[in-house]
């Protein structure tokens, strides 16, 4: 996140190559999230498998994502620019 270019208001990660994830990647992410939410910038997970996407729901970051955290594709996130 210190990276980021000034002005970035989210970061979108594109995941349709991921099948399969276990709690450490859940916990990666929340940890991002968690990075990107302190400067004021939004996570969205794009493309989520069946397999990543349920323990994403069970494991509450979905949640803490919110409705727009988990979009099915990019045009759907480019609908909101």
């Amino acid at each position: 996140p210190q990276q980021l270019p000034p002005g970035t208001r989210r970061v979108a990660l594109q995941m349709p190559r991921l099948v399969q994830m276990d709690t450490t990647g859940v916990e990666a992410l929340r940890e991002l999230h968690r990075a990107l939410t302190k400067r004021d910038i939004g996570l969205v997970l794009v493309q989520v498998n069946d397999q990543p996407l349920d323990l994403l729901r069970r494991s509450g970051l979905a949640g803490e994502l919110g409705e727009a955290g988990i979009v099915a594709s990019l045009d759907e996130l480019k609908s909101w620019a």
